[in-house]
């Protein structure tokens, strides 16, 4: 689709680009070549502060994470709320969640069940692994998180018993997406898994001085609060 819009625009004489990113490496190549584009030092400023910004975090989330022997690290199992209401549309390996399991110090739990995008399991399988804990995100993360507490035969999930459910924060879109906002859901799940290693990171904070440095948007505490329950704005 991102080609035919690309063919379309040039056919019209208009100058495009197509970038789509699929690795947390493209997301900060997209940035610094949509700031060289725009042929603004400002911009090219602002990108190059990001990715200072993002590689900051990353480090920093990797140092404390160190301390974590990996035979420790939680199972993390994700509900891909984007595509459908089911609790069994998740994501395998080999994508983005890979490499946030990498930063963030948490196995992926679907890593020996397949590969890639909207991977639809069995309520077996998912009994099976048994995740520690679920991130749940998407346009219907809620109507994929009632489905999941309906379902009498997942109800002995440990995470579904300990209450380790979880919605992914949302902004423009899901935070563990590819796009920059993904640089508050590490953090958001740093701190997720590892409360007593980031209990300085103030996820209110955090997200608003980013929006503020780099998208010049001031949101309310409310507006954030809503984001960090997976939501697009405050209930009403």
């Amino acid at each position: 689709k991102s080609n035919d819009v690309y063919e379309e625009l040039t056919a019209a004489g208009l100058a495009a680009s197509v970038m789509t990113p699929s690795t947390l490496d493209d997301v900060l190549h997209t940035v610094l070549l949509t700031a060289e584009i725009s042929g603004r030092q400002e911009a090219i400023d602002r990108a190059d502060e990001f990715i200072d910004y993002y590689n900051e975090v990353v480090a920093d989330i990797s140092d404390r994470i160190a301390s974590v022997d990996e035979s420790d690290y939680q199972s993390v199992y994700f509900i891909n709320g984007q595509h459908g209401e089911t609790p069994l549309l998740t994501d395998g390996v080999g994508n983005r969640l890979s490499a946030f399991a990498s930063i963030c110090g948490f196995k992926l739990a679907t890593e020996d069940i397949g590969k890639g995008d909207q991977l639809e399991i069995t309520a077996e399988q998912l009994m099976e692994i048994n995740p520690d804990i679920i991130c749940i995100y998407g346009l219907n993360a809620y109507e994929c998180y009632d489905n999941l507490m309906a379902d009498e035969s997942l109800a002995a999930l440990d995470a579904v018993k300990e209450g380790k459910v979880y919605f992914v924060p949302k902004g423009g879109q899901p935070m563990n997406g590819t796009g920059v906002e993904n640089v508050m859901y590490i953090q958001w799940q740093a701190k997720t898994l590892y409360p007593e290693l980031f209990e300085d990171y103030d996820m209110v904070q955090i997200i608003h001085d980013f929006y503020l440095n780099f998208m010049n948007h001031e949101f309310s505490e409310s507006d954030i609060q809503a984001m960090l329950e997976g939501k697009n704005m405050p209930d009403a």
